[in-house]
């Protein structure tokens, strides 16, 4: 059973690692709030746990940086991708982030409202953290001529956007597994 609960998270990790890849390959329009790279790293938090949500975001950034590099490696930026998928894992470890109680209770579901707002909650503070305060930083230390409120002001700006989406997205994707026999087991397979 263990060899199994463990294949099934490396596949849905796999899987993440190569959506997160996908989806920063895809063209944006000009403007800080047109790319929505980060929900892949937020969603795999939830569905494959801490350890390996982090190693999803480290390998998806590091995947990217060898196939299209944007600029000189950097490993806070790599840090950072994990974190993104680690904050959201550490929130949702041991709960059923579809309803945020523990599997099997008989306590009563939590609406779909009430689990929006809690995902835009925890999605809110992983990317004030990661996107918005950490990358802003690197980004001002690492580019010259790039000052620290500007970047901050824009990336703020962006995830005011994100978030909301990142949340509603999270939570279709979220319902869908709901219906298959796959998300209790992948529920059970996260550590």
């Amino acid at each position: 059973m263990k060899t199994s609960t463990s294949a099934l998270r490396i596949a849905v990790a796999a899987m993440l690692v190569a959506l997160s890849f996908v989806t920063s390959l895809l063209p944006s329009l000009p403007g800080p709030i047109t790319k929505f790279n980060g929900f892949p790293l937020l969603l795999g938090g939830l569905l494959v746990g801490p350890r390996t949500g982090f190693a999803v975001g480290c390998i998806a950034d590091l995947l990217g940086f060898m196939v299209r590099p944007t600029g000189p490696f950097f490993p806070g930026f790599t840090l950072t991708q994990g974190l993104t998928a680690l904050i959201p894992a550490l929130f949702a470890q041991n709960v059923d982030p579809l309803t945020w109680r523990r599997p099997k209770t008989e306590e009563k579901e939590v609406g779909s409202v009430g689990v929006y707002f809690r995902l835009v909650a925890i999605f809110g503070v992983t990317q004030a953290i990661t996107s918005v305060l950490m990358v802003s930083y690197f980004t001002s230390k690492m580019v010259q001529g790039t000052p620290f409120g500007i970047e901050l002001f824009n990336r703020t700006l962006a995830q005011l956007t994100h978030v909301p989406v990142y949340a509603f997205m999270a939570l279709a994707v979220l319902r869908a597994l709901a219906e298959t026999d796959l998300y209790p087991r992948l529920l059970k397979a996260r550590k």
